[in-house]
């Protein structure tokens, strides 16, 4: 015979008594937030479409300040090399 705690052989005996099987005897401490919850998150697997929208919105902005600022720089030499040409025709 297994050897048991006495409050889990208490429970087992009262049940048998009241007419149930040892099926029904719960060996497993219970959750704080439920079973649902437990199931939920051990189930949760992967992103939800929010959040891969989100992360598109971030690298989309982040791609638009690098190529904004691709073409500041660029115009900046072109607007400089302007300058320098115009200086050496005067």
């Amino acid at each position: 015979m297994l050897c048991l705690p006495r409050p889990l052989k208490q429970k087992i005996r009262a049940k048998r008594k009241a007419g149930h099987g040892i099926c029904c005897l719960r060996t497993k401490p219970r959750l704080p937030y439920g079973e649902g919850m437990a199931k939920m998150m051990r189930k949760q697997s992967g992103f939800t479409l929010i959040e891969i929208a989100i992360v598109l919105v971030i690298i989309g902005l982040l791609l638009g300040g690098v190529l904004k600022g691709q073409e500041l720089i660029t115009s900046a030499r072109v607007r400089n090399l302007i300058s320098q040409q115009d200086g050496i025709k005067a």
